[in-house]
């Protein structure tokens, strides 16, 4: 990339700060949803392919977040 914006591009430190704060509110907002998506796993009601897709990946990512 010519303007300098490749993988190694470094950020000015107050993008820097949002970026972490906004990864922060990510991994809370997926500990937050944890019970919910428990719940809703083991509910004995109709879900469909895509929404049991969508509920593994969510707790796949909360798997990545405490190994």
């Amino acid at each position: 990339m010519a303007d300098g914006a490749g993988a190694g591009a470094r950020l000015p430190p107050g993008q820097v700060l949002r970026r972490r704060g906004q990864e922060a509110q990510r991994r809370l907002h997926l500990i937050a949803s944890f019970p919910a998506i428990a719940i809703a796993m083991h509910a004995r009601t109709y879900y469909t392919y895509i929404h049991l897709c969508m509920q593994m990946q969510h707790l796949a990512v909360l798997v990545e977040l405490f190994n």
